[in-house]
C-alpha cells in the first residue's frame, strides 16, 4: 500500500510507531544496539517505516495481511524501485522474520548499515 506524504507530514514532529510490526521492529533495533531511525519518516512521496538518512538505508516492515495481494506486491515493487534511484538501500523484513529471526534480521540491517556508512562517506 502506497502511503503518501501529505504538506503537514513534512512538517510534522518525528511520528510513533503505527502497527505492532513497527513496535516489534524497534525493540530488535534496539536490543542489538543499532542507532535509532527515525519512524514513519516522510521521504517524498512516500512516508517509510524506518529511515537511517545519513546511511541512506530504509526498512520497511511488512505483514501479510496489508502486503499479501497482488495490488500491494506490485506497489512495493515499484515503490522500493523509486527509493533505490533516490540513492537508498531498501531493506524488507516480515512479521515471521521480525518475530522468529530477529537476529537474522538486526545483522542484515547492521551490515547495510556499515555499507551505507562507506557510501555516504
Amino acid at each position: 500500500m502506497r502511503r503518501l506524504v501529505t504538506p503537514q507530514q513534512l512538517d510534522a514532529p518525528p511520528a510513533p510507531t503505527r502497527t505492532e510490526i513497527e513496535r516489534r521492529m524497534l525493540t530488535v533495533i534496539r536490543r542489538a544496539g543499532l542507532p535509532a531511525p527515525k519512524v514513519n519518516h516522510p521521504i517524498r512521496p512516500y512516508v517509510v517505516d524506518f529511515a537511517w538518512l545519513d546511511h541512506r538505508v530504509l526498512v520497511e516492515t511488512d505483514g501479510y495481511g496489508v502486503h499479501g495481494h497482488r495490488s500491494a506486491f506490485e506497489n512495493d515493487r515499484a515503490r522500493d524501485a523509486d527509493l533505490h534511484a533516490q540513492g537508498y538501500a531498501v531493506l524488507r523484513f516480515t512479521w515471521r522474520q521480525i518475530a522468529d529471526e530477529p537476529l537474522q534480521v538486526a545483522a542484515r540491517l547492521a551490515q547495510t548499515l556499515a555499507r551505507g556508512d562507506r557510501l555516504a562517506a
